[in-house]
């Protein structure tokens, strides 16, 4: 999921800077174009993977959990003396 989302990200940036040092030429219109299609395919990866988070969290929620017995401080206190 988190595979497409950083690439998208560094590569937006990269456009804003050839945007801000090269105003003259249009070579940041095709970066835009670029950055545009990793975003979208960014959004349906995390749209896509939600299926497999779900099946995820129930197969963990499925599994018990034995509680684990809490201790006071004051418990601490009595047996370090």
């Amino acid at each position: 999921m988190f595979t497409l989302q950083r690439p998208a990200r560094v590569f937006g940036v990269i456009t804003l800077l050839c945007y801000v040092t090269m105003v003259a030429n249009f070579i940041w219109i095709a970066l835009v174009v670029i950055t545009a299609r990793l975003f979208s395919n960014s959004l349906l990866t995390s749209l896509n993977s939600r299926a497999t988070l779900r099946a995820m969290k129930n197969e963990v929620s499925a599994t018990p959990v034995t509680p684990v017995p809490m201790v006071s401080r004051d418990s601490w206190s009595s047996v370090s003396t």
